[in-house]
């Protein structure tokens, strides 16, 4: 079963990528947005960082967890880049971070 987020999130994460589209800086902190997101690889994952170029997946699903600690796919699937010099598995949960650039980044992975 496939979750909805609010449309509060659902705002806040599309204004994110308007805003790294355009070039403009985004904080979530100065436009009211989420910091950090629970999200899960597609079968592929998202490629290591090669020299000075991150890795990136379009197909990244946000999460929803419950009160009781289940987690589920959202609809929403984000763009994710991978800074680091191990690419992220396939079908893992990861924490994606928003930085100040106005992208979303790996922050960690499930080991």
């Amino acid at each position: 079963m496939k979750y909805f987020i609010s449309r509060q999130q659902s705002n806040f994460i599309k204004q994110a990528e308007k805003s790294s589209q355009s070039g403009i800086p985004a904080d979530p902190k100065q436009i009211g947005g989420m910091p950090a997101l629970v999200c899960k690889t597609s079968g592929t994952g998202i490629p290591a960082r090669s020299g000075a170029v991150a890795g990136k997946a379009t197909d990244v699903i946000v999460q929803r967890i419950e009160p009781d600690g289940t987690m589920s796919d959202t609809t929403r699937e984000i763009t994710v880049y991978n800074p680091f010099g191990t690419a992220v598995g396939g079908s893992a949960y990861i924490t994606c971070k928003f930085v100040n650039n106005g992208y979303w980044i790996v922050d960690a992975e499930d080991c």
